[in-house]
């Protein structure tokens, strides 16, 4: 009887001690910090359905198309699909940075059987002392000191491999503003190369010879940015002629901002093969801007002068698109080039000309069904055994785009 009491005490004891450690054992998991990782992700999708015809003075037949396509800016095909996504983790038990993560794009705007979904972008990236270090490594993109839009959208080391670093001076007090400062080292930004005996030993200070710097200066009343991209030898625009150094530029203005809402003046851009000498190069680009989004409309006026190999463009454009309802906007963009180049049509007093009727109905933000008409009338050189005389190609599309993100 003793033994089976001393048996019973034992087990008893036994499960009590169990449970004691269990209860331990998860209150150690509770109070352990565990790291939280966060996806976020989203998607677009553009297509639509295309016609288009054209008449050209002197041919006897127009030229008719018609095929699956959106054409504001979804590339030449049928159309475009992306994938991002986002993931991160932020304060990371025993780690130094505060928040690190990766970033990629998945990309298709070829539909055929041969076509395969692209990488935009892959890479990592990591945020030191409260984001005033940052680094980003890998195929890169979300340059912060790229023109950004809307008529320049390329980044001076968007796409290519290499290492971004980053400074904020968030320790300057707010009212002054702050700088973004940094610099990339990365892969060359063209495929042709020289020939060189030596390659194999200046592979490396070449590639530094590639680097991109940058500066942005950001304040309540106004934004600047700037990148500036050397050019090492080794990599070459055609044949041997050196593609030159690279210029981009963002300048916004913030102040009217804060008397009339929605209303901003800004300009950006692009500047290629300097310190080259070459025409055949050099492109460059600049645009003016001012845009007001109202809730009962938005209008935007846009003024470019690009200059490359024997033109001289000035392009202006207006668009105006009155709200309707919240869910429908009807409105026009029209456009008009004129070159002063030597690729001048003789006889034309502009390079074309282009109206573009549009109604769009919203059913999510960033989902619509737009139904878009455009004429464009565009002077060209007829040839004529008895002269060149001066024609006129016209043109007439219709797309009606669907565009889906999430």
């Amino acid at each position: 009887m003793v033994k089976k009491y001393l048996l019973l005490m034992l087990l008893v004891f036994v499960l009590i001690g169990f449970a004691f450690a269990q209860d331990m054992e998860d209150e150690t998991e509770e109070e352990a910090p565990k790291k939280i990782v966060t996806v976020e992700y989203n998607g677009e999708l553009k297509t639509g359905l295309y016609w288009m015809k054209q008449s050209t003075t002197g041919q006897p037949e127009d030229e008719e198309e018609g095929r699956f396509h959106n054409n504001d800016d979804a590339g030449n095909n049928f159309g475009r699909a992306r994938f991002d996504i986002n993931m991160y983790a932020d304060r990371i038990p025993g780690a130094v940075v505060d928040r690190i993560g990766m970033k990629l794009r998945f990309e298709q705007t070829g539909w055929g059987p041969a076509n395969f979904v692209n990488l935009g972008y892959v890479y990592g990236y990591g945020e030191i002392f409260d984001g005033m270090l940052g680094f980003r490594l890998g195929k890169l993109d979300g340059n912060p000191w790229a023109a950004g839009g809307p008529d320049i959208w390329q980044q001076l080391d968007g796409g290519l491999i290499g290492f971004r670093f980053e400074h904020v001076t968030k320790y300057i007090p707010e009212r002054f503003g702050y700088f973004n400062v940094g610099f990339t080292i990365n892969n060359y930004n063209n495929s042709q190369y020289m020939e060189r005996k030596d390659l194999d030993t200046s592979l490396f200070t070449d590639i530094l010879k590639e680097t991109v710097i940058g500066i942005a200066y950001t304040h309540k009343y106004a934004h600047a940015r700037f990148s500036w991209r050397f050019d090492g030898g080794i990599d070459v625009y055609n044949a041997d002629v050196s593609e030159g150094m690279e210029l981009m530029y963002r300048i916004e203005e913030r102040f009217l901002q804060t008397k009339v809402p929605g209303f901003q003046i800004f300009l950006n851009g692009w500047y290629k093969g300097i310190f080259t000498g070459d025409p055949d190069v050099q492109l460059y680009r600049n645009w003016f801007y001012t845009n007001w989004d109202h809730k009962w409309f938005s209008s935007q006026i846009r003024i470019g002068y690009l200059q490359g190999v024997n033109h001289h463009e000035l392009q202006t454009r207006f668009q105006f698109y009155f709200n309707i309802f919240k869910w429908m906007s009807l409105g026009f963009s029209t456009m008009f080039q004129v070159d002063f180049g030597d690729t001048r049509v003789e006889g034309a007093s502009y390079k074309l000309f282009n109206i573009e009727p549009q109604l769009r109905f919203t059913l999510a933000p960033g989902t619509y069904m737009a139904f878009v008409y455009n004429f464009q009338n565009e002077p060209v050189t007829i040839p004529h055994p008895d002269g060149d005389y001066l024609g006129q190609k016209k043109t007439h599309w219709i797309n009606i785009r669907m565009v889906l993100t999430f």
